[in-house]
């Protein structure tokens, strides 16, 4: 893997070599960027997870603001490059001032988000499949016309070694089918290291680019456009059920910006789930749940309405007691009973309850031996952790020895003991 998006969505592994360190994507990335300092580069900042509600973090995809966008992560970079009237001048949505951006998402079962400036209107959509789809106008007052640039860099991009055109589709390394509706004007295909792009004129053709810059330039005409990306590679159907991206909660305020602010923030949680797991931020940054931000997580999307989709992720919390980047930690066990226990109160079904009784029970008895225990209680780390926890001597310490009925309890590494006995019983 040799190239990816400026964004540094997490480390991506590169083998060492014994004689010496090979650069990383993002060091090949800006060495590129020096050589051509004048082409038109991603914005490298500001972007949006877009994706069904407990996809895969692979199936996670990237939008920046202006339209920059990724349709899964580590696919490739999907732009809109914007030409004058005389030609004499090309500008992409990644180079337009943040100030002439407006974005929001769209409210609706399917994630959804329209980005409009003074040229163009972009819809990005995920189905309920995971495919992804453009809808492309052009709103230019000036005639200036509209391209759909594919290339490697992008919000969550890689490198694009062959590109296929077969007269309607694009075809990216044989997995990513690129529809384009409809027929464009033109489609130039070549290695954007290189001069000598090939003009195709609506021929069947390929291009494959060892150095992994492979670009293709998709000329569109004046009408409405729809891009459809889909892959070959899908995953089972997300465990998390939902009507609606945004609160179900209805709030009427002079500034209607803090009814579209609660929206957004569910909308970003709702779609950074993966799986059953809570996310603590970004799903690729932070690949595994962490329970002491999950819980909070659990009661903002109970208390927006989003009352299924906390109903499953509360099941995890329920039956995990001990998980997160730092290990079995404290304050886990009252953490997690509050948590489960506010989606209760919001489902108020009695078998809900009956459900989670006896993991209350055991977490209850947890809390009894972390109150009285005369010794360290240690366990073994069996969640997806960070590199630290591991190489910690007391990456499995859960808490000392109590003290006038008090936990000590570790937590990020330390012993606040008023957080760690006060989070038992909240």
């Amino acid at each position: 893997m040799k190239h990816t998006s400026i964004i540094p969505l997490i480390a991506l592994a590169i083998t060492v070599s014994a004689l010496a360190q090979p650069e990383t994507s993002r060091e090949i990335l800006r060495n590129e960027m020096s050589k051509r300092p004048d082409d038109l580069w991603p914005r490298g900042e500001g972007h949006v997870v877009l994706a069904i509600p407990g996809s895969l973090e692979a199936e996670k995809s990237y939008l920046e603001p202006g339209g920059g966008f990724s349709p899964a992560f580590g696919a490739f970079g999907v732009s809109i490059w914007v030409t004058s009237k005389s030609a004499d001048k090309t500008w992409s949505c990644d180079t337009l001032p943040l100030a002439a951006i407006r974005q929001s998402f769209v409210d609706g079962k399917a994630p959804s988000i329209v980005t409009k400036t003074d040229d163009y209107e972009l819809t990005h959509s995920i189905n309920a499949t995971g495919d992804s789809s453009i809808r492309v106008k052009n709103t230019s007052s000036a005639g200036n016309t509209l391209s759909l640039v594919v290339r490697s860099v992008g919000p969550a991009g890689n490198p694009v070694k062959k590109l296929s055109w077969d007269g309607t589709d694009l075809i990216i390394n044989d997995n990513w089918h690129v529809a384009i509706s409809p027929k464009p004007d033109s489609v130039t295909m070549g290695d954007e290291t290189q001069e000598g792009w090939k003009n195709l004129d609506g021929a069947v053709a390929q291009f494959t680019s060892e150095s992994g810059w492979g670009f293709a330039r998709i000329r569109l005409g004046k009408g409405d456009y729809t891009v459809r990306m889909t892959t070959v590679a899908k995953s089972d159907r997300s465990p998390i059920g939902y009507d609606t991206m945004a609160s179900t909660l209805k709030i009427q305020l002079p500034d209607e910006r803090f009814a579209q602010a609660l929206n957004a923030q569910v909308s970003h949680l709702m779609m950074g789930v993966v799986r059953d797991e809570c996310r603590p931020g970004e799903p690729n940054n932070y690949p595994l749940p962490w329970l002491r931000d999950g819980a909070y997580q659990l009661l903002a999307l109970a208390r927006a309405g989003q009352i299924d989709s906390a109903k499953t992720l509360a099941r995890y919390f329920a039956k995990n007691d001990f998980f997160g980047g730092f290990g079995p930690e404290g304050d886990a066990p009252g953490l997690g009973i509050w948590g489960i226990m506010q989606v209760a109160y919001e489902v108020n079904d009695p078998s809900f309850y009956q459900e989670l009784w006896t993991h209350v029970q055991r977490k209850v008895e947890w809390i009894r031996k972390m109150r009285t225990t005369k010794e360290s209680i240690r366990l073994p780390i069996t969640c997806p952790v960070i590199g630290q926890t591991k190489r910690s001597p007391d990456g499995d310490l859960v808490c000392e020895a109590a003290r006038d009925g008090l936990i000590i309890g570790r937590m990020d590494w330390h012993r606040p003991l008023l957080f760690a006995s006060s989070a038992e019983f909240v």
